[in-house]
């Protein structure tokens, strides 16, 4: 459908790979909030429609088409303008059937969406070392792994911008935001698929949340690759403090274990790295191997993501 109306898909971070990344009509949550700015139109598929909903303004001059398999939901946070009470596909394929291929051409449309990703893409460039640590996890993940993505300042930069190729490639805990998810997931998501590479990424803080799932990663051997970003803290939580109230910090700074030697007293053979490129290497051997493998990362502070990030106001600020 996006191809015969050459219309531009905004995937959420519960739905990303829905569309290729490489697909050119394909664009992520931080593009898609921009690209809101010129939409007259919006077909919205299975989603809470939260953020558009509520923080990305003008709701009164876009006419809402919305599928969705519950009735109750269809109708929040904002009416719509039609409401199809069905599946996602069986929904999709209805309007598939009913609308042609219009040949029209939104080729100046579409050099703005274009446009505005590129611009995204150069504000996370910024984020160092974010990109640099996801695209090294990038690199040694097959199209068809998983990343489990925990509430952390790596994690929630992958959940917003690690390319996906194919759905349900990258997980996390939804609009929950629970921290400890990354860990007992991924276990769940390999005994659910154990032909497909699966790697968690979590914070050190979230991480101390279900690290006792380590003993069971090793009792029922489950291959999942665990990456702990450690800056001994709550990261994401302590640049928020620090965008609201400068220097003042409560309850964020954290004691940590020694990660390594407390994977090795599990019997997962662990490691620190402490460059993008070593972490790659690394990432490659261990998802080669037949058993949990335990990476640790160190990181120092991290600018926030959220700045980039428009919000509904219970969520903070809303950005400009």
């Amino acid at each position: 459908m996006a191809e015969n109306l050459s219309i531009p898909v905004i995937s959420t971070i519960s739905a990303r790979g829905v569309l290729p990344d490489d697909h050119p009509l394909s664009f992520n949550f931080l593009a898609g909030q921009h690209i809101w700015k010129r939409v007259d139109v919006a077909l919205v598929v299975g989603t809470r429609f939260t953020a558009p909903g509520l923080a990305w303004g003008r709701q009164q001059d876009v006419e809402i088409i919305r599928i969705d398999i519950e009735e109750g939901a269809i109708r929040r946070p904002v009416l719509s303008d039609i409401e199809l009470v069905t599946s996602a596909d069986k929904g999709l394929q209805a309007i598939v059937d009913l609308i042609p291929a219009n040949g029209v051409d939104r080729s100046s449309y579409l050099d703005f969406c274009n446009q505005v990703a590129q611009a995204v893409a150069e504000k996370l460039s910024t984020l160092k070392p974010l990109p640099a640590l996801a695209g090294a996890l990038r690199a040694a993940l097959p199209e068809d792994g998983t990343v489990v993505a925990d509430v952390t300042q790596l994690g929630s930069y992958v959940r917003y911008a690690l390319p996906a190729y194919q759905p349900r490639t990258i997980m996390g805990p939804g609009y929950q935001a629970t921290l400890g998810y990354a860990l007992p997931a991924a276990l769940g998501a390999k005994l659910a698929d154990p032909t497909r590479p699966i790697v968690a990424v979590c914070g050190d803080g979230g991480f101390m949340f279900t690290l006792q799932e380590l003993a069971t990663a090793v009792q029922h051997n489950i291959s999942v690759v665990i990456v702990i970003l450690d800056n001994a803290s709550f990261g994401n939580v302590k640049t928020i403090q620090a965008a609201s109230y400068g220097a003042r910090h409560i309850a964020v700074d954290l004691t940590n274990p020694d990660f390594v030697a407390l994977g090795e007293s599990f019997g997962i053979r662990s490691c620190r790295v402490e460059s993008a490129k070593l972490f790659e290497a690394e990432l490659t051997q261990a998802l080669a191997a037949d058993a949990p493998r335990l990476i640790v990362v160190p990181i120092g502070t991290v600018p926030s993501i959220w700045d980039l990030i428009k919000r509904p106001p219970s969520q903070g600020v809303v950005a400009n």
